[in-house]
């Protein structure tokens, strides 16, 4: 014996398929619950070192506090350098001056350290050896 399953008949007449019921209940909105959080205080940094990482192919700067935590770094390809122009003197200054413009509005970097990073096969071919 086999159980069968009956389903219900549904009665699709035209008057049943044409009414429109409107609900009568109102139905009420979810309480939204606001998050307060606190105001990130602003963080200081009078006293800063700046490292530049020199290649033939790109120049990258970046600011740093005495700890070396970065603050702000920039590159001659995120500055809209491609190619051989990334290693010019040009497109490290500008991304000098982007970097420098970001450390001191948003930490108030006034005075600097510079640290110089130079890869030992561009020293080798820049001194003429």
């Amino acid at each position: 014996m086999t159980d069968a399953i009956e389903k219900p008949v549904v009665d699709q007449s035209a008057e049943a398929l044409l009414a429109v019921e409107t609900p009568t209940e109102v139905v009420e909105q979810a309480e939204v619950k606001t998050v307060t959080r606190r105001k990130k205080a602003k963080r200081s940094v009078p006293h800063g070192q700046l490292h530049i990482k020199a290649t033939f192919n790109n120049t990258i700067v970046s600011f740093t506090d005495r700890t070396g935590a970065v603050l702000a770094s920039s590159s001659a390809g995120a500055c809209g350098f491609r190619g051989s122009k990334k290693g010019t003197a040009y497109a490290a200054q500008v991304a000098g001056e982007k970097a420098a413009a970001i450390a001191k509005q948003q930490f108030g970097v006034s005075k600097l350290m510079l640290i110089l990073a130079v890869s030992v096969k561009d020293a080798i071919q820049l001194s003429g050896h």
